[in-house]
């Protein structure tokens, strides 16, 4: 295989002045080039942190906290309870992405990180990602941070980046499509009215194709260098939709089980109106779709000014549950982490291997 190197300017033989002076100024470089890193890291930190606060304070300013008090009383605590602990399992789940990712980049760099610092990585990183927004770039910063320690490269995190996120993609596609295809409902779109399982069939067809090209190339390597990717196997594809599907049903369930006590709503009704909710969300790009999903989901649901009023208090319960408390978690579990590396150089960013071997 054929490597290409940059073309620089010949150097002067060895002892020539101007070899000294060429030596002395690379040396001088490699300070600065550090100086420059750590700055860096350090800026990266920051902006995390800043954007952690600015959500924060966003979604506090619109808690009522006595009303806040009185809807959690009305739900009872079995109720309130169940959500906790799904949100928690759904956070584990998500946290098995990254596990599965780095298993899949077949590294001797990824498998030196533990699949519990990874659990937690993934968690903190999600944390971030669905209440600041801008997923791939927060989630990628965390885990090029915590993940460079094991000697793990940027191409490499960018590959597990990008696969977390299909992951996710993939799996609220297939919750979506099951859902759809298996309800007789209807929902309006704009001043139409659309068959669920259409829908379902729409959203179905992409999907299947694509679990058909990755299941026809196991292991196969597309692109070169530090572009290039292998296709999952068999296995990590499987785990892959199992994983994802069942942490978007969990996190439907959360919001399920606060839903208001004084509306009468079946599980099968109320699936297929979060998953078009959260479809049109997750496309609007906006941090956690915000708004966007409480508007869908109330128009979809509530026939009644008091419905709407009910489901709204609801909804501001579950943002608590699934996104405030979790970046608060992640919050101060990144802070005890800066703190116990704080006295510590950053890890140099290693080349990864298929750059190295410009393998194709």
């Amino acid at each position: 295989m054929v490597v290409h190197f940059p073309i620089v300017p010949a150097l002067p033989p060895a002892g020539h002045p101007e070899q000294s002076k060429s030596s002395i100024g690379a040396e001088a470089l490699k300070p600065a080039r550090g100086k420059w890193v750590r700055w860096s890291v350090r800026f990266v930190r920051f902006a995390l942190f800043l954007l952690a606060i600015v959500s924060l304070r966003r979604q506090l300013g619109d808690i009522g906290f006595r009303d806040l008090r009185a809807n959690l009383q009305s739900h009872g605590w079995v109720n309130i309870a169940l959500s906790l602990g799904l949100t928690g399992a759904s956070f584990l789940a998500m946290g098995s992405f990254d596990v599965i990712g780095l298993r899949s980049l077949r590294t001797a760099a990824a498998r030196k990180i533990p699949a519990a610092f990874s659990m937690a990585t993934a968690m903190v990183a999600n944390a971030f990602s669905q209440s600041v927004g801008v997923a791939f770039l927060t989630g990628g910063a965390i885990r090029m941070r915590a993940y460079s320690r094991f000697g793990l490269g940027k191409a490499d995190v960018v590959r597990l980046t990008s696969f977390v996120t299909i992951t996710a993609i993939v799996g609220l596609m297939v919750t979506g499509a099951v859902v759809f295809l298996t309800s007789s409902g209807v929902t309006r779109i704009a001043r139409f009215e659309v068959r669920l399982a259409t829908i379902g069939a729409l959203v179905a067809l992409p999907l299947l194709l694509y679990v058909c090209w990755l299941l026809s190339k196991p292991g196969k390597r597309y692109g070169k260098g530090k572009w290039s990717f292998n296709v999952p196997d068999r296995a990590t594809i499987a785990q892959q939709l199992g994983m994802s599907s069942l942490d978007w049903i969990l996190a439907a369930t959360v919001l399920f089980f606060l839903m208001p006590p004084s509306i009468s709503l079946a599980y099968r009704t109320f699936l297929p109106a979060f998953f078009v909710a959260q479809t049109i969300a997750t496309l609007s790009h906006v941090p956690g779709g915000a708004g966007v999903f409480e508007t869908l989901l109330v128009g979809l649901l509530a026939h009644s000014a008091p419905a709407k009023i009910a489901i709204l208090a609801s909804l501001l319960i579950y943002r608590l549950f699934y996104y405030l408390i979790p970046l608060l978690g992640a919050v101060a579990v990144a802070a005890v982490y800066e703190l116990k590396t704080a006295g510590r150089s950053p890890t140099p960013m290693p080349s990864s291997p298929l750059v190295e071997d410009g393998s194709s």
